[in-house]
């Protein structure tokens, strides 16, 4: 549906970054936006991972605080809101949280963390047309939730992106069986790390066997 960004550390503070050619070190969080097409329509989903499977616990603290704002925004999608009421709901949840963390005081502080809008449309394009301002969201639109903040200082970008479908009565979150929160995506990773050392071992004894086979060799 369109570039991929992948981008590790600072440089997950950057919006669209698109080179995805920097290394990822030890403690470094992952940022990937991605999105694939099926007949036509796009999708556009966004999750943060840690490189080393674990989450440091100022990583974890901004992490939460983005995902509390994204259920907030996720609670507030009905029909007849205001479209651009979304946005606001998210900034109304940073300034307080970040308040607490002792990052701002101001709204005008947020946006130093925080740069672009919570919501786009999502259909045939991935920033699909339509009237953000003035318009108010009905049954059957299809927008994109992706709240996140960007810490340039910690080192700490952090987007959590999901496709919602506008209902009767609310939303229904096409890309909700997508890992998401901290202890998901830790139990993911762990997952991941175990099942590499099971393949290398099951290769090690493999190749064990294939030099039993051959002449000369003694396997005890």
């Amino acid at each position: 549906a369109f570039q991929t960004i992948a981008a590790a550390g600072e440089r997950g503070t950057i919006l669209h970054y698109t080179k995805n050619n920097g290394k990822t070190k030890d403690g470094d969080l992952l940022l990937v936006d991605c999105g694939a097409q099926v007949d036509w329509y796009n999708g556009d989903i966004s999750r943060t991972f840690p490189v080393n499977g674990k989450f440091t616990e100022r990583q974890k603290l901004v992490y939460n605080i983005v995902l509390e704002g994204q259920q907030k925004v996720i609670d507030a999608i009905r029909p007849g809101q205001p479209f651009s009421r979304l946005n606001e709901i998210l900034k109304e949840h940073y300034l307080e949280a970040l308040k607490e963390i002792g990052l701002v005081k101001t709204m005008a502080d947020v946006a130093k963390y925080y740069y672009h809008g919570v919501s786009h449309y999502l259909g045939a394009e991935t920033h699909d047309i339509g009237r953000y301002t003035e318009r108010v969201l009905q049954p059957g639109m299809v927008l994109t939730v992706e709240p996140g903040l960007y810490i340039e200082e910690w080192g700490i970008g952090i987007r959590i992106e999901d496709d919602a479908l506008v209902t009767e009565d609310g939303c229904e979150i096409m890309t909700k069986d997508m890992i998401k929160t901290v202890e998901e995506i830790e139990a993911f990773m762990a997952k991941g790390k175990q099942d590499k050392v099971l393949r290398g071992m099951d290769m090690i004894e493999c190749s064990v066997r294939e030099k039993g086979k051959r002449p000369g060799f003694h396997v005890q």
